[in-house]
This record gives C-alpha cells, structure tokens and sequence, in this order.
C-alpha cells in the first residue's frame, strides 16, 4: 500500500511539473548559472529576465488552480461525496498556498 501511495505520489508530482511547466524557470535558471560562471554577466542577466517572467506566469497558473479546484469542491451540482470534495479543497488549498508562497519568495530574491 505504501508502495503504491509513493508511486502515485511521484505521479501527482511529475504532472504537476508538466503541467505547471516548471521546466520553463528552471532552464532559463541552469542557463544563468552557466552563463555567470563564464563570465558572460550580460547573458547571465537576460536568462534571468526570462525566469522571472515565467515564475511569473507559473504563480499565475498555481494560484488559479488553486483557486479554481476550491471552487469546484463547493460547486454542490455537481455529484461527489464528502471525502472527494475535502480532498478537492485540500488539494486546492495546497495549490494557492504554493503559489503565494511562491510569489512571496520570489519577492524577497535580490534584484539588480
């Protein structure tokens, strides 16, 4: 059971990732490093723009779905039990709370 509950785990996980495409901040990111450690500052600066303006947009997307899941699991015409509806709003709960968090520590990253 817990084998099981690890694998769908890993499964939420790596569609969250597609999803949300979480790939678009990390490659301008790993691009940034690379580029700042040659010494390519200008390079290095314009990557980070990009990954800004993805975790923008990812926030975004985080954030209202969030939203948009917490919404649904109180929609009563639409037919789910209990249990359903609470892991709905769990799960939609979690998502905004990343999103903020996010954003939040997005906020404090040092800039210029």
């Amino acid at each position: 059971f817990e084998d099981e509950l690890m694998t769908q785990g890993i499964m939420l996980v790596d569609d969250m990732r597609n999803a949300f495409n979480i790939d678009s901040v990390q490659s301008p990111l790993n691009l940034a490093y690379q580029y700042a450690f040659t010494g390519n500052i200008s390079e290095a600066k314009s990557e980070l723009q990009i990954a800004s303006g993805e975790l923008d947009s990812l926030i975004i997307n985080l954030t209202r779905a969030g939203q948009q899941m917490t919404a649904i699991s109180e929609n009563r015409s639409l037919t789910a039990d209990n249990s359903t509806r609470e892991m709905m709003a769990g799960l939609g709960d979690a998502l905004t709370q990343l999103g903020l968090s996010a954003n939040e520590l997005k906020q404090n990253l040092p800039t210029g």
